[in-house]
């Protein structure tokens, strides 16, 4: 089990360099990353992102607004 506030950040750093990477192999390769670390946090001990809201979204939403801040 690891820190959990190491998970969320390596995972948002993957993610934020999988946004601005050019290659398409390497763009992959962070997605499954940060996929990694989203695994280890839902696992985690601590229910940071299992707790289902009433809306059916978690209770954790790394973009609320849309991937560059737009609403749906």
């Amino acid at each position: 089990m690891g820190d959990l506030n190491h998970l969320l950040y390596s995972e948002q750093e993957a993610l934020l360099r999988a946004q601005y990477c050019a290659c398409p192999d390497a763009r992959a390769a962070l997605r499954r990353r940060a996929n990694g670390y989203a695994d280890r946090i839902r696992d985690h001990r601590l229910p940071y992102r299992s707790l289902a809201m009433a809306t059916g979204r978690t209770a954790f939403d790394p973009f609320p607004y849309g991937a560059k801040g737009n609403r749906p």
